[in-house]
Parts: C-alpha cells; sequence; structure tokens
C-alpha cells in the first residue's frame, strides 16, 4: 500500500502535461484565425462614423 500515492502523483503529472500540450494548440489555432481575421475582414466599420455630424 506505500507505493498507492506514487500513481496519484504519476496521473496528475500526466493530465497536467496533457492539458499544456492543449493550451499550445489552442493557442496555436486562435493565432491562425486572428491572422485570416485581420486580413479577411473589413478596415471600416458597418455603422458608419461616430462623429460624423
Amino acid at each position: 500500500m506505500a507505493g498507492a500515492g506514487d500513481d496519484v502523483v504519476h496521473l496528475v503529472a500526466r493530465q497536467l502535461s496533457t492539458f499544456a500540450r492543449l493550451r499550445a494548440l489552442s493557442d496555436f489555432d486562435l493565432y491562425f484565425i486572428g491572422i485570416h481575421e485581420v486580413f479577411g475582414g473589413y478596415a471600416e466599420t458597418s455603422g458608419g462614423y461616430l462623429l460624423d455630424g
């Protein structure tokens, strides 16, 4: 029963490394979505000018 705590430590360490990989993947996907929006969008808003009187 002395080794039961070691299994929990290894499980937690494995889960944390998986979360770190997923976070890196989500940052990678958001980076490419952001680049697409910058080059594919319009420079002006569709609502018009704010100070147009």
